[in-house]
């Protein structure tokens, strides 16, 4: 566009330039990472210097492992969760029903695998886990030191002895390195947690 004193961009181009999705783009706006330099109107114009910005916010949240493209993904993908979650508010069949069946034999097929089960959070899929290895009081279990309560919760609930293990300092996963000292006779199994993007080692 013309009649500034740097070029300006709609937030079309912007997409186009950087190949990001215009709602992923207004996402940012909305978390404050891109501010227009000028509006006109209902038109939201952004020069060089507001991309280049952005360009180095993501660069940085990559660096650090905060995934922002994940947001491009769901939103490329909005329609379509939109009208899952709507179908399941209408049959009020919040537990179980047809969409966990669909998604349990998914995983199946995915995984390779005969069964797979779809539970309400990620503590009930880590309790889960415990029980089907057969984890019994007295016997200990391999944890991090940095992640939600429940990793070491399980642990406790089911009469086991979490043994924490420290953190790599980059990536804030389980420290491979470090778990080797920490296994002992009582030893049956290691919970690793994956944080930020980053799978763990």
């Amino acid at each position: 566009m013309h009649g500034y004193d740097e070029p300006v961009f709609l937030i079309s181009v912007v997409a186009k330039l950087m190949n990001i999705h215009p709602q992923t783009l207004r996402q940012y706006e909305r978390e404050g990472l891109l501010k227009p330099s000028r509006t006109e109107g209902r038109m939201r114009l952004y020069s060089q210097r507001d991309i280049d910005k952005l360009k180095i916010i993501l660069t940085l949240a990559r660096d650090m492992g905060v995934n922002l493209a994940g947001i491009d993904i769901i939103l490329q993908l909005k329609d379509e969760i939109d009208s899952a979650i709507i179908n399941v508010v209408e049959s009020q069949r919040f537990i179980l029903g047809p969409e966990v069946q669909e998604l349990e034999e998914q995983f199946t097929r995915y995984l390779n695998v005969k069964y797979a089960y779809g539970v309400s959070s990620g503590t009930d899929a880590l309790l889960i886990a415990l029980m089907a290895i057969g984890i019994k009081p007295g016997g200990e279990v391999i944890v991090p030191t940095y992640s939600f309560f429940a990793t070491a919760g399980v642990v406790a609930r089911m009469h086991a002895t979490p043994v924490f293990v420290d953190i790599d300092p980059v990536t804030f996963n389980i420290a491979p390195g470090k778990i080797e000292k920490k296994i002992t006779d009582k030893t049956k199994a290691v919970v690793v947690v994956n944080l930020f993007g980053h799978p763990a080692d």
